[in-house]
């Protein structure tokens, strides 16, 4: 998943490598409104990592954040739960 930034570069994030997606008030000394940003879990090698991310408009962050869910693997949970 490519997401291209106004201002910055684009972040590249594998799909696969994608553990939780939630909303947040700010992080690393960044806030913003109530669930004002969208934060993805994902592993780096070993490490997981969070990316913080904002919407242009408010409206299209419940979209976003549905979408993202949707694309969190199930797999790996799955496998936990049965010991595999």
């Amino acid at each position: 998943m490519l997401f291209d930034r106004a201002g910055a570069g684009p972040v590249f994030i594998p799909v696969a490598r994608l553990t939780g997606v939630r909303q947040e008030s700010g992080m690393a000394g960044k806030f913003v409104e109530k669930d004002g940003l969208l934060v993805l879990s994902w592993m780096l090698g070993t490490r997981e990592l969070d990316s913080g991310f904002r919407t242009r408009h408010a409206g299209d962050k419940t979209l976003l954040l549905n979408a993202l869910q949707d694309l969190i693997p199930a797999a790996p949970q799955a496998n936990a739960d049965s010991g595999k």
